[in-house]
């Protein structure tokens, strides 16, 4: 359309910036029912490789990015989503730092085993040593995943905004407000 990439950039940043600045606020770890059983999961939401900023690398994925916290009620409701970590943040530190904790009991969680340690309802680990889980163990992840499926179901259709799924390359100080106006959009629920 005959238009330089500067200009699109601003013209996008304009836009983000006037969403963000109109959506009301997305959840936050407080207003949630302190009864709800939900199922929690992180993901990393990938980003351009910015040589000053090593913080993003996440070694599990062998590569750069943010990470996110995303709770969902059991239908698979995204309930929460956190604001954007630095990509080489565990899991458990993460969720720590959201506030979840302190508003839903851990034993109301359901998670991998990536949140180990915490509380929450997670598959059962081989001991060092161990060839095989037991029956009744094989038995407990079988259901336990048959309940955090919805987790992975939410994920996939939040990564359908393809700024989620591909590396983003704005500039680094903007994408944190790009992921934060994507979940008020996300949670948005105009006026009646």
């Amino acid at each position: 359309y005959h238009c330089s990439q500067p200009t699109i950039s601003r013209a996008i940043n304009t836009i983000i910036n006037t969403l963000n600045t109109l959506l009301p606020p997305a959840p936050t770890p407080e207003e949630l029912d302190p009864r709800l059983y939900c199922v929690l999961d992180g993901t990393l939401v990938p980003c351009y490789s910015w040589y000053n900023a090593p913080e993003l690398y996440n070694a599990k994925r062998k590569t750069t990015g943010h990470n996110l916290q995303i709770l969902t009620d059991q239908t698979g409701n995204i309930t929460y989503i956190s604001h954007p970590f630095s990509g080489k943040t565990h899991d458990v530190t993460a969720l720590r730092a959201t506030g979840i904790l302190d508003t839903i009991s851990p034993d109301h969680i359901t998670a991998d085993k990536g949140y180990y340690g915490i509380g929450c309802d997670i598959p059962i680990k081989k001991k060092p040593g161990q060839k095989h889980l037991k029956d009744y163990q094989r038995r407990f992840n079988h259901k336990l995943g048959k309940i955090r499926y919805v987790i992975e179901q939410a994920i996939a259709n939040l990564k359908t905004w393809r700024i989620l799924h591909t590396d983003n390359r704005a500039p680094l100080h903007h994408i944190p407000t790009i992921i934060n106006t994507i979940t008020k959009l996300l949670f948005y629920q105009p006026p009646e």
